[in-house]
């Protein structure tokens, strides 16, 4: 089972997907993951020059995926690295895709009454939960295992070996959070996640953002 430690207001919905373990969530969670490293990992990489026109050009691209994927999240019978969480300035668990993931899926209003991170008609939630930012990294981590022979192979998103991965990854932000600098922008980090989120399902409609109001106590 996923463990969390830290405990904010849930809706229903965040609820299901982080703490109830129901894997039909779960499921539509990774679909939408798979299209985040696509988008960030896949084809924002360049076809190697030498390789375009070339009648192996196929097995080449192939080959330079693979090699990408291993630096992002290591070996595959090797220890899992999160390198593909790092951001360009070095920041952990900041890259663009976390916080894509994060807010596509639970920000999302397309197709629910209510997207998962709205508490009522008024409020979203009043932070970004650490559990939140270990599950996007664990789920981005597996999709990109999909990619790591250089093209896309389905796996399962089950307990073994994700479960490990996310406590690690759980551990590790628990441990920034109590950390000077490190807590400073991990804080930051769920700070800009939430702006981003509140804005996409309207809430906010400018880049201009009272962060006080955003984090008044919030009633579900």
């Amino acid at each position: 089972m996923f463990l969390l430690g830290e405990k904010p207001n849930y809706t229903d919905g965040m609820a299901d997907l982080l703490m109830k373990e129901k894997w039909s969530t779960r499921a539509k969670f990774r679909l939408v993951a798979r299209d985040v490293v696509t988008e960030h990992y896949i084809y924002s990489l360049p076809t190697p020059p030498e390789a375009k026109g070339k009648p192996n050009e196929a097995a080449l691209r192939a080959k330079q995926l693979a090699a990408h994927v291993t630096t992002l999240i290591g070996p595959k019978k090797g220890t899992a690295t999160m390198d593909f969480a790092i951001s360009e300035e070095g920041v952990a668990f900041a890259h663009p895709s976390i916080k894509d993931l994060i807010v596509k899926f639970l920000f999302n209003p397309v197709g629910k009454d209510r997207p998962l991170a709205v508490l009522n008609e008024n409020r979203v939630i009043d932070n970004i939960p650490l559990p939140a930012i270990a599950f996007a990294a664990t789920t981005l981590y597996c999709c990109l295992r999909e990619w790591q022979s250089g093209q896309l192979r389905k796996l399962y998103f089950r307990e073994h070996p994700y479960e490990a991965i996310y406590k690690s990854v759980h551990k590790n932000l628990v441990q920034y959070q109590q950390s000077g600098t490190r807590s400073e922008k991990l804080e930051k980090l769920r700070k800009d996640i939430l702006a981003a989120g509140t804005r996409r399902v309207g809430q906010l409609d400018t880049e201009d953002i009272d962060m006080q109001m955003l984090f008044e106590p919030s009633s579900p």
